[in-house]
């Protein structure tokens, strides 16, 4: 959590994260606004190798059926969210990444993860799957 933390600011994702067909490279991406949202059903495209890390500051939220989409060589053990109290997951939602949150973890019913779900004080399922990417994927 510290190292993802201490990187440079990159572009402010807080405007990219809802904009339709935006996949984004590989790199650090951070919430001006301190937190972000993904929209019921919305979609966050990630395309090709390399390591991504999202940092925010307060929250994240993502809605019902929202989802991130791997593209180009992009794998689930690359990515880490930075998120600075709660992170918090609607139902059906299809995640990817590390989730490392100052606080919570809070995941609604029938979310997937493909990745790892780290708080400070609590990680809430229900029933959920969690799958832990291996060094390949």
């Amino acid at each position: 959590m510290g190292d993802a933390a201490a990187r440079p600011a990159g572009p402010d994702l807080t405007a990219l994260a809802n904009t339709p067909a935006t996949a984004l490279a590989p790199g650090v991406y951070t919430s001006s606004s301190g937190t972000m949202t993904i929209g019921p059903g919305g979609i966050l495209y990630l395309r090709g190798k390399g390591v991504y890390i999202f940092q925010m500051g307060t929250g994240l939220t993502v809605g019902d059926g929202a989802s991130v989409v791997l593209l180009g060589g992009a794998k689930a053990s690359d990515i880490f969210w930075n998120v600075g109290s709660l992170a918090s997951f609607g139902s059906t939602a299809a995640w990817s990444g590390t989730i490392m949150a100052g606080t919570a973890v809070t995941m609604g019913s029938l979310t997937t993860l493909d990745g790892r779900a780290l708080a400070k004080a609590e990680v809430t399922l229900i029933s959920n799957t969690i799958t832990v990417p291996k060094n390949g994927k």
